[in-house]
Order: structure tokens, then C-alpha cells, then sequence
């Protein structure tokens, strides 16, 4: 087996940093990094579906499950967009505390690493 080239080495260890740094903030909690992390990228705003797909370089099948899966459990709510077949995505009150929970979780680890 060919082994991985030396340039892809760090960007595998920043990101099982950041899945590590994100699963220990949402301990506890019955949802994967990746769904967390879909609620940090929308945050405040009101987004199309699409775009959080886009802006966070999810599969289509996987953001529509964790989207789901958000929705079910509280974190967000959608509604329809101007377009019918366009789904608008917000943070509930519980999303929203969420979100600022692995912001600051983030920020207090970028700080140690740092130091």
C-alpha cells in the first residue's frame, strides 16, 4: 500500500483535531461532530439548506439527515422559501446556546494550543 502523501498529513491531523475538539463540546449529547458543526456554520443566520451543504462541504445525503435528525431534536427549524422547493434553516433558542457552547469550546482549545 502506497502511504499517504507528507502534504495531506497535516490537514488529516487539523481535522481530527477539530472533530476531537467538537465531539468532547457536545458530550453527552446524541449527535455527531459533523451536525454540531453544521449548527456553529449557521449560527445566527437564516440559510438555504444548499448552502450550508455548500458552505461546509457536506454530501448532499449526509447534510439532509443530520438537517433532519437537527430538526428533530430541536435544534433548528425550517421553513419554505420563496422557491418551493427551497428550504430556509434557522437556530431554535436550544441551536442557538448550542452554537455559542462550541464556539467558546473552540476558541478555549485554539488558546491552549497557543500557549
Amino acid at each position: 500500500m502506497t502511504p499517504m502523501p507528507s502534504h495531506v498529513m497535516p490537514v488529516q491531523k487539523a481535522h481530527a483535531d477539530l472533530m476531537y475538539a467538537v465531539d468532547t463540546a457536545i458530550e453527552g449529547l446524541r449527535m455527531s461532530p459533523a451536525a454540531a458543526l453544521m449548527i456553529a456554520y449557521i449560527g445566527d443566520q437564516e440559510l438555504r439548506a444548499g448552502a450550508i451543504i455548500e458552505r461546509a462541504y457536506y454530501t448532499g445525503k449526509n447534510a439532509t439527515y443530520n438537517l433532519k435528525s437537527l430538526e428533530a431534536q430541536g435544534f433548528i427549524q425550517s421553513r419554505d422559501g420563496k422557491d418551493k422547493r427551497e428550504r430556509l434553516v434557522s437556530l431554535t433558542r436550544e441551536g442557538l446556546a448550542l452554537a455559542e457552547h462550541i464556539r467558546k469550546a473552540l476558541s478555549q482549545r485554539e488558546r491552549k494550543e497557543a500557549a
